[in-house]
């Protein structure tokens, strides 16, 4: 496990405790029989650690700083650090500064993206580490969260207009070529360039919301989008106060390489858990004549697709082509929800990183 600091990162390991020495402390006690212990990851010049991720192989950790411009490549076994080739134009520096804000690896580990807070990303190649920077969406558009598609073709990014009014969903296919990778091709998924009539209250619902993270599937066949809270209620005056928890939407999507960009069918709206009561035994204890205020769910927070979704955890479904999706959301109001999705599977056995296994 990594954990990311203000000083390096804290790199946690587990093991059975028949495997390492008496010396070792004990994760829970006497009874467990796992054992921990942590390694410091610390490079001179390069502080406060804004965002990590696995290589899909287990052994690479890559982290972005606040105070460099170039992700660093962490081996874990070795210790040992490998900063990258700083992607960030020193025009762009400015009055923002430099940094790393966040940093991706794709499921295929072939490439690794990183971001600034400039707006500007840049997808790195493994092989070579060369990159190729761009700029997502429009010239005045800040990048906030990228994911890569299973089997690595392309990349979905959000990002916000730069009065963080709206937000955006752009798709962009990736093509390597003399170990360097480039987007080639870029288009807007949502909203539509063409609007349709499916498409009108949904776009109008989240006309005037920003976009706060995105999460992809395993198979590439569902794309989630969290939004924030709408800046018309924000901005609502007369002391009147709008009760707003964001939206978190949910797209059919598929990266099979069939068609030259991402193509996106518009599923609706995923709704937070019911209201649930704040007070707690004590305050009830305390005061039983006085009736709790209900927490509104809020805005979503983290979104994560569980990794696997074995046969036997879809309800049952038996058919060949079945398929599904498990969708977990951290809300506001500090519940974490889960959501099964079920569905027939469209080829999302094209859709899955090379190396993964065939049933």
């Amino acid at each position: 496990i990594a954990v990311g600091c203000e000083e390096g990162i804290c790199l946690w390991n587990f093991e059975p405790a028949h495997l390492v020495s008496p010396a070792a402390p004990n994760l829970h006690g006497p009874d467990t029989a796992l054992s921990a212990w942590m390694s410091w990851l610390q490079l001179k010049g390069y502080r406060g650690v804004s965002s990590i991720s696995w290589s899909p192989c287990g052994r690479y950790l890559v982290a972005g700083y606040c105070s460099k411009d170039s992700p660093v490549v962490w081996d874990a076994c070795s210790k040992t650090p490998i900063p990258l080739q700083s992607f960030v134009p020193l025009s762009f520096l400015g009055s923002l500064g430099g940094g790393v804000e966040k940093v991706q690896w794709s499921p295929a580990g072939t490439h690794v993206m990183a971001s600034c807070r400039t707006g500007l990303l840049a997808i790195y190649e493994t092989r070579s580490w060369t990159f190729s920077r761009h700029r997502p969406g429009n010239s005045d558009n800040m990048l906030v969260d990228a994911a890569f598609s299973p089997n690595g073709r392309y990349l979905a990014a959000a990002v916000n207009t730069a009065n963080g009014c709206s937000g955006e969903i752009w798709s962009y296919a990736l093509e390597g070529r003399r170990y360097v990778t480039r987007i080639t091709r870029k288009r807007r998924m949502f909203p539509p360039e063409q609007n349709t009539v499916e498409l009108e209250e949904a776009v109008a619902l989240l006309a005037q919301r920003p976009i706060t993270s995105i999460s992809w599937s395993p198979t590439g066949e569902r794309l989630a989008v969290a939004w924030g809270p709408s800046t018309l209620a924000q901005q609502a005056g007369d002391g009147e106060e709008e009760d707003d928890d964001g939206a978190l939407s949910l797209m059919l999507t598929e990266c099979d390489g069939r068609d030259q960009h991402i193509r996106a069918i518009w599923r609706g709206f995923i709704f937070g858990p019911p209201a649930v009561s704040t007070s707690d035994a004590a305050a009830v204890s305390t005061s039983m004549m006085q009736e709790s205020q209900p927490s509104r769910p809020g805005l979503p927070g983290a979104i994560a697709f569980r990794p696997t979704f074995r046969a036997d955890d879809r309800g049952g479904l038996d058919q060949g082509r079945a398929a599904g999706a498990l969708l977990s959301v951290c809300w506001a109001n500090g519940r974490i929800a889960n959501y099964p999705l079920y569905f027939p599977s469209l080829e999302g056995e094209h859709n899955k990183p090379p190396y993964a296994a065939r049933d």
